[in-house]
């Protein structure tokens, strides 16, 4: 029984298979057929190392040479700019202009009037014992040309002569010194020689 229920179960089997089969086989003879894979031209066969042109295909160019790739330093920081402060106009230049140096004012001093300024008398006694020198005398004269006081302000060595000098200046008239052609006072030195191999008193010049 088990081996009859077994071979009716495969046959059923069979039949089920057989009809599927033939069933998918009409479906598929249904489809459109799917296009076939383009056929290729078969790659020429290579030619001989020695050969010109030993490869229709090109040289590969060279590789370029690498990049070389460098730090390109970092712009600084723009900073604000600070505004400046306006520069004032320059003033215009001053001209300086300097005073005229003036002179000092020119001021003349007394001079004896010839006519009027007689040579000192030679002392007898001085005259005798051959006593001689010089004697500078130092005369203040007014604005009227008048003496107004005579000094020695050197001696001869002769008190004599000394004396007859200042008695002698003491009667000059001079003419007075002027300040920018004003008579003022002034003062005058003046020398008076006594020579006793002339014996005469003279004023020098």
């Amino acid at each position: 029984m088990t081996l009859l229920a077994f071979a009716i179960g495969l046959l059923l089997f069979m039949l089920v298979w057989q009809k599927d089969r033939s069933r998918t086989a009409s479906e598929l003879a249904t489809i459109a057929p799917v296009a076939a894979d383009p056929v290729l031209p078969p790659l020429p066969e290579p030619r001989p190392a020695d050969s010109d042109g030993a490869s229709d295909m090109q040289p590969a160019a060279e590789d370029p040479q690498p990049v070389q790739w460098s730090e390109v330093p970092s712009a600084p920081a723009a900073t604000p700019e600070t505004p400046s402060p306006e520069t004032p106009p320059l003033a215009p230049p001053v001209e300086i202009i300097t005073p005229p140096q003036s002179s000092p004012p020119s001021v003349s001093q007394p001079l004896p009037l010839p006519e009027q300024s007689p040579a000192p008398e030679y002392p007898a006694r001085a005259l005798r014992r051959g006593e001689g020198g010089t004697v500078r005398v130092q005369v203040e004269v007014d604005i009227d040309g008048k003496p107004r006081r005579v000094n020695v302000i050197e001696r001869s060595g002769s008190r004599q002569l000394d004396r007859a000098a200042v008695e002698a200046v003491r009667r000059w008239r001079f003419q007075p010194a002027r300040h920018d052609g004003q008579p003022v006072p002034g003062t005058a030195v003046i020398p008076i020689d006594f020579n006793p191999q002339t014996g005469a008193g003279s004023r020098q010049r």
